[in-house]
């Protein structure tokens, strides 16, 4: 097999073993699927299975491309790609397999330390959200656990650790790059019945 190719808007690209790309990322495994159950038997097959008497099935090969593999168009950075293939690419006992849900345990109790450096220095650089993105687009499941539930961790801290619930929902659409499409005036009325929610039951939030 050879390589899959992915590319961003801006025309950089990383290579993954293709190999790697249909075992990890479910994109490749539905579209194969699709291809094997689409394509009708040869007619071989047909004439073996009546000579024989047995209803024998079919397992085609999938057709060859003479173009390489390639996702291209990604809304991501040269180095959030570095980070998919880098992770690919990886031993499969060095990709957490399974993330319970809800987390029964701490997220950092919960991944490999590689893992939790990773998704961290997403966090710091601000790309986080890009490689979440990428991880959907490609159905690459591990990656997606990984992700989103970190992203779910935080924001349970940042909801946690801000003074009100206004505060609050700020900070996690900044972290979540989420634009605030609220006009001031609506901002201004919510945060008024957020308040007076708070005032006639402490407990409300």
């Amino acid at each position: 097999m050879g390589n899959l190719t992915l590319s961003n808007t801006a025309g950089d690209s990383v290579v993954v073993p293709e190999e790697v790309a249909r075992r990890l990322f479910n994109k490749f495994r539905a579209a194969d699927a699709f291809l094997h159950a689409a394509r009708p038997p040869s007619p071989d097959s047909h004439s073996l299975s009546e000579s024989s008497g047995e209803a024998e099935e079919a397992t085609p090969a999938l057709p060859q491309e003479d173009e390489p593999l390639r996702v291209g168009q990604l809304n991501a950075s040269l180095e959030v790609l570095q980070v998919v293939a880098t992770y690919a690419t990886l031993p499969n006992d060095q990709r957490t397999a399974d993330i319970p849900k809800p987390m029964i345990r701490s997220y950092a109790e919960s991944v490999k330390p590689h893992e939790l450096d990773m998704v961290r220095k997403a966090e710091e650089q601000n790309y986080l959200v890009q490689l979440l993105d990428v991880a959907l687009a490609l159905r690459f499941e591990q990656l997606i656990a990984v992700c989103a539930a970190y992203m779910n961790e935080r924001i349970h801290e940042i909801s946690k650790g801000s003074p009100d619930i206004m505060t609050g929902a700020e900070r996690v659409r900044e972290f979540m790059h989420v634009e605030n499409t609220w006009t001031t005036e609506e901002m201004e009325h919510l945060s008024k019945e957020m308040a007076l929610a708070k005032k006639i039951d402490p407990h409300a939030y």
